[in-house]
C-alpha cells in the first residue's frame, strides 16, 4: 500500500494501490502516478520489506496556458490552427479570444479567427483549436511573420489578465509574391568644361537586388540653380537594366563657359518603373565651377584742373575677366602732392560700391577744385579694397588694398602779365609857377608768377604840344601778386603843366 507523506493540501493525489513486487536486494523499480491528468514516474530503492520513494511536484502557478507548436512555414492563403489547453484547473470559466496584436510589422498578416474558446473546471485540460487564415496579398514581402495574441478573461484570480493576456503564437509565412527590386538614384557632381569639349555627368540607378527580369524606368532633367540649355542640356529617356544586373547609368551633358560663378545644380526625376518600384526617384546633379575668380582694372584720368569752379574726374573700375557674380569694393582717397580740401574733395565710402556682372564695369566721380595759380602738376591716389565676403574679385598679388594715382595737370601760364595805364586829364595851373598833380593807375592783366611786380623808376612822357614840360618823378614800391580774378592796380603820380600819354616800363621781380 502506498500512502501520501509530506506536506500538501491533505487531499490524496492518487488512488491507493497494491504494488506486488519482488526482486533481489539493491535493485530499482518504478511506477507511474497520475496527477491532475498528468503522469509522473516515481521510483525508489528498497532493502527487504518496506521502503519509501520520493517525487517532487512543481506547481506552475500563473503559467496555466499551454499552446501547441504550429507546423511551419506556412503559405499565403493557407488555413492554420493551433491548440490551447489549461494546465491548472480553474475555479470558474476561462474565456479565450484570439486577435492580432496592436502595431508592428506582423499586424494584418492573418485573419478569419475561429472565435472565442471557453474552458470550464471540467474540460480545462482538453485541447481546443484556434483557426486562422494567412492573408493572401500581392505585396512582395519576402519571408515574414504572423503573430496571434491570446487574450483571456475569468473570475478565477489565478487566470487574471495580469498573468495571461498577451500570450502570443507566432509563425513564419512564405511569400508567394515575386519580390520586386526597388530603385534609387545617386547625386553626382562634376566640373564644367572650359576647353570647348563638353563633359557628361553620370547618373547611376541602383536596384536593391539583382534583376530577374528587364527593369526599365523613365528619367527627365529639370532646372534648379543651373539654367537649362545654358549650363546643361535638357534631356530625357528610358533606362533599361538587363536581367542579372543591379545598376544602370545614363548621362547628362554639361555645357562649357568661361564665367566665374558659384556651383550650380539641376535635378533628375525617375518615373514609370517596370518590374521594379521607386524607392528614391529624385537625383541632383552638381556642376562645379572651374573658372578662376577675376581681378579688376582701374582706369584713372589725367586732366587739367580749370581756372575756377569744380572739375569732375571720372574713375572706371572693371572686371579683368568674365564673371556671373557682382563685385563689391570700398574706396577712399589718399593725399600726395595734391591736398584734400584745397586741391580736390576727399572721398570715403561707408557702403560698398558695386560692379554689376551684367555690364562688367562701373564708374564713380571725384571733384577737383580749379585755380589760376601757376604750380607744378599734382597727384593724389584712390585706395580700393575688396568688400569683405562679397567682393567676388581679387587684387593683383592678393593685396588687401591698392592705391591708384590721379594726376591734376596745371593749366596756368607762367608768362609776364601785361600792364595797362589809365588815361587822365587835369587842369593846369593858372599862375606862372606851381605844380599840378596828375595820377595814373596801372593794372596787371593776370596774377604775376612771382611774389610781386616791380616798376623801374623811369618813364617817358609825350607832350601834347611842343612846350617845355616839367615833370616830378615819384616812385611807388611794387604791385603785389594777385589772382587773375582780382587785377592789381597802383597809382603813378606825375606833376606837369600839361602832360599826356605817360608810359612806364614794368619789371617783374
Amino acid at each position: 500500500m502506498l500512502e501520501r507523506t509530506g506536506t500538501g493540501s491533505g487531499q490524496p493525489f492518487f488512488a491507493a494501490a497494491q504494488l506486488p513486487y519482488s526482486s533481489t536486494a539493491g535493485n530499482t523499480f518504478g511506477f507511474d502516478l497520475a496527477i491532475d491528468n498528468y503522469t509522473m514516474n516515481v521510483g525508489g530503492i528498497g532493502n527487504g520489506a518496506g521502503f519509501t520513494g520520493y517525487a517532487l511536484i512543481i506547481d506552475e502557478y500563473g503559467l496555466g496556458i499551454n499552446t501547441s507548436t504550429v507546423s511551419q512555414p506556412l503559405e499565403e492563403g493557407e488555413s492554420i490552427f493551433y491548440t490551447v489547453r489549461l494546465t491548472r484547473r480553474p475555479t470558474a470559466n476561462v474565456t479565450l479570444t484570439p486577435s492580432q496584436p496592436f502595431g508592428g510589422s506582423t499586424v494584418g498578416q492573418c485573419d478569419n479567427f475561429s472565435g472565442t474558446l471557453t474552458f470550464t473546471p471540467t474540460n480545462y485540460a482538453s485541447e481546443q483549436a484556434v483557426l486562422a487564415t494567412v492573408v493572401q496579398d500581392t505585396a512582395a514581402e519576402g519571408f515574414h511573420v504572423c503573430t496571434i495574441s491570446n487574450n483571456y478573461t475569468s473570475t478565477d484570480p489565478n487566470y487574471t489578465e495580469n498573468f495571461l493576456n498577451g500570450r502570443e503564437v507566432s509563425f513564419f509565412i512564405v511569400d508567394d509574391d515575386e519580390i520586386v527590386p526597388s530603385l534609387t538614384i545617386n547625386d553626382p557632381a562634376g566640373y564644367e568644361c572650359t576647353d570647348g569639349y563638353s563633359r557628361d555627368l553620370p547618373f547611376v540607378v541602383t536596384l536593391s537586388s539583382i534583376a530577374s527580369n528587364t527593369v526599365s524606368v523613365d528619367w527627365e532633367t529639370f532646372p534648379d540653380t543651373a539654367v537649362e540649355n545654358v549650363d546643361y542640356d535638357y534631356s530625357s529617356g528610358t533606362l533599361n537594366i538587363p536581367p542579372g544586373n543591379s545598376q544602370g547609368v545614363f548621362m547628362v551633358e554639361m555645357r562649357c563657359d568661361d564665367l566665374f560663378e558659384r556651383s550650380e545644380s539641376f535635378s533628375v526625376s525617375l518615373s514609370d518603373p517596370v518590374n521594379a518600384a521607386i524607392a528614391d526617384g529624385g537625383g541632383f546633379g552638381e556642376i562645379i565651377n572651374d573658372d578662376p575668380m577675376p581681378s579688376i582694372t582701374v582706369t584713372t584720368p589725367t586732366q587739367t584742373e580749370g581756372d575756377s569752379g569744380n572739375t569732375t574726374f571720372t574713375v572706371t573700375v572693371a572686371f579683368a575677366s568674365p564673371t556671373e557674380l557682382d563685385g563689391a569694393f570700398m574706396v577712399s582717397t589718399v593725399d600726395s602732392t595734391a591736398v584734400a580740401g584745397s586741391d580736390y574733395q576727399a572721398l570715403s565710402t561707408f557702403s560698398p560700391l558695386t560692379i554689376p556682372a551684367s555690364t562688367g564695369s562701373m564708374t564713380f566721380d571725384l571733384t577737383v577744385f580749379g585755380d589760376t595759380t601757376v604750380e607744378s602738376d599734382e597727384t593724389f591716389a584712390i585706395r580700393i579694397s575688396p568688400a569683405a565676403d562679397e567682393a567676388n574679385f581679387y587684387l593683383p598679388g592678393d593685396a588687401a588694398y591698392l592705391d591708384y594715382p590721379m594726376t591734376i595737370l596745371n593749366d596756368d601760364s607762367a608768362s609776364v602779365p601785361a600792364i595797362s595805364v589809365s588815361d587822365q586829364s587835369i587842369t593846369e595851373c593858372d599862375g606862372p609857377t606851381g605844380n599840378t598833380t596828375m595820377t595814373f593807375t596801372l593794372s596787371l592783366s593776370k596774377a604775376a608768377p612771382g611774389p610781386r611786380v616791380s616798376l623801374l623808376p623811369r618813364y617817358r612822357v609825350r607832350p601834347s604840344r611842343s612846350t617845355t614840360t616839367n615833370i616830378t618823378r615819384r616812385r611807388y614800391g611794387s604791385i603785389p601778386e594777385k589772382r587773375l580774378s582780382r587785377l592789381s592796380s597802383t597809382p603813378i603820380v606825375t606833376t606837369s603843366r600839361s602832360e599826356r600819354n605817360v608810359q612806364r616800363e614794368p619789371h617783374v621781380a
